[in-house]
């Protein structure tokens, strides 16, 4: 359980030394969603409609979301249409996807043969839906299995699955992550909760401070 002893250390940390993290990587530069905190203001701070033990709750879903995006909506955007080309790579090397998940193996699928696909289905250049520009639907690939944040608290439910190697980043392609965790709902909740029951030792019932220590895990990584 390396990753997740990891991540109580880091929760402990945090907590005595009161450290931000840095970023690993600059954002993506193809970009066309503007930037925004991870789940907004602080709700209960903002408008006073949403307590923050709600705001902690949202922020835990969206961690537990393989589709989520810390800086804007997903539905809709760039982004999303990436990932349903990236998702038909499976069926075009004869695999399926949810069959490969039920199964625990790890992701057969390597970072050139998704290049090699989107170049035989012309996909490797999208336009994005909202502005019309050029998207490398391969750069977003690359880009995105290289931020460690999220992979933190998903190597949990990796852990959990069993057989399913937490150190093969393309296990965390998106819609293959997926995968995993409709297949085994379980163990997504299981990690959710030792999750939780790790924040509330280190933090109490600081629903506030929980926020802040997921917000900065996501958008900035662990390392």
């Amino acid at each position: 359980m390396r990753l997740t002893s990891r991540l109580l250390g880091l929760l402990v940390a945090t907590a005595q030394a009161g450290c931000r993290f840095e970023p690993d990587i600059a954002p993506l530069e193809m970009a066309t969603l503007p930037p925004q905190s991870f789940g907004g203001a602080l709700p209960a701070e903002a408008e006073g409609e949403e307590s923050p033990e709600a705001a902690m709750e949202r922020l835990l879903d969206e961690l537990f979301d393989p589709y989520n995006l810390p800086w804007g909506s997903y539905e809709g955007s760039v982004y999303q249409v990436a990932d349903r080309i990236l998702a038909g790579a499976y069926a075009y090397y004869g695999y399926d996807l949810a069959e490969l998940a039920a199964n625990r193996q790890d992701n057969p699928l390597t970072e050139e043969m998704f290049r090699d696909y989107l170049e035989a289905v012309d996909a490797l250049w999208i336009a994005d839906p909202a502005t019309g520009d050029d998207f490398n639907v391969y750069a977003w690939l690359v880009v995105d299995l290289a931020v460690d944040g999220p992979e933190a608290v998903h190597s949990m439910v990796l852990q959990r699955i069993g057989q399913v190697d937490e150190n093969n980043w393309m296990n965390y392609e998106r819609n293959y992550l997926n995968a995993l965790f409709t297949a085994y709902s379980e163990e997504v909740l299981g990690a959710r909760i030792w999750l939780v029951n790790s924040l509330f030792e280190v933090y109490g019932n600081d629903a506030a401070a929980i926020y802040d220590y997921l917000l900065s895990l996501d958008l900035m990584g662990t390392e």
